[in-house]
């Protein structure tokens, strides 16, 4: 089993080391998740999104959130 660190952010969320979907040497795809107390309903207690990122200079993992819509092209992704 695999352990997590969450941090918490207030006193009704608490944020979580993002999770690797997919990874390849220079580039991953990670879900960062932030788990919320929802009074309305239990089963809705994350939210969280999708991050692609790069292996920068420095070897660090940097979000990459550029889309350029004229690089998108069906059943392709840029």
């Amino acid at each position: 089993m695999e352990i997590f660190t969450v941090i918490p952010r207030s006193s009704s969320a608490v944020e979580c080391e993002p999770v690797v979907l997919r990874q390849n040497k220079t580039t991953r795809l990670v879900f960062k998740p932030l788990l919320v107390n929802n009074p309305n309903d239990a089963r809705l207690a994350v939210k969280g999104c999708l991050v692609f990122q790069r292996k920068g200079k420095n070897d660090e993992w940097e979000d990459h959130n550029e889309l350029h819509l004229s690089r998108l092209r069906a059943g392709v992704m840029a």
